[in-house]
């Protein structure tokens, strides 16, 4: 425990000046005693404790908001970081599953193209077996038309071949028939 020194002791020794010690100039015991910026030798040790007591209770209580200010700012990162992690999770789970949605629609209409695509190219072969078919047909058609047109040219032949026959038969049994009508003797019968 501190003790306070008294007043009179010091009170006494800074107003009788002993032998040893000038005596002070007016000015300055003026200065002194009137109104000196430094407090008089009679400190209250126990005001100054309270003092300092006092502003350690506020310093302690300034620091003690800014611990709670702080360890509130971490508790609040804390939750906004596992409500985010939280949204970011869900988000990738329903992305997840839009792909995998995406993926299934792809697929099914994949294998729907894929139905259609051996439907039409069951269809292509039918198609191209039937236009072979025809093509078939139609050559046996031509190779008929040509043996048609053959017999045609060849009868044509033969009937042209048949008619100047004909003309040279006509035109010699006409001869004869002027040579018969030339002789007197046929005239003389009619």
């Amino acid at each position: 425990m501190k003790t306070t020194p008294t007043a009179t002791t010091a009170s006494s020794s800074s107003a009788s000046p002993t032998a040893s010690q000038p005596a002070a100039s007016p000015r300055v015991s003026a200065a002194t005693t009137v109104g000196s910026p430094r407090p008089s030798s009679n400190i209250d040790y126990r005001a100054n404790v309270e003092r300092q007591s006092r502003e350690q209770k506020s310093v302690g209580n300034i620091l003690s908001y800014i611990v709670y200010g702080l360890i509130a700012f971490f508790v609040i990162s804390t939750g906004l970081a596992i409500y985010g992690a939280d949204v970011i999770f869900k988000r990738l789970n329903d992305q997840s599953q839009t792909v995998s949605d995406l993926d299934a629609r792809y697929s099914d209409a994949n294998k729907l193209l894929n139905a259609k695509l051996s439907v039409t190219e069951d269809t292509l072969t039918q198609a191209q077996s039937q236009i072979a078919r025809q093509q078939e047909l139609i050559m046996k058609q031509q190779e008929d038309l040509n043996r048609l047109l053959t017999a045609i040219n060849d009868e044509g032949n033969a009937l042209k071949v048949e008619k100047q026959a004909r003309a040279q038969e006509t035109a010699s049994l006409r001869a004869r028939v002027r040579d018969l009508e030339d002789r007197p003797n046929y005239q003389q019968k009619f």
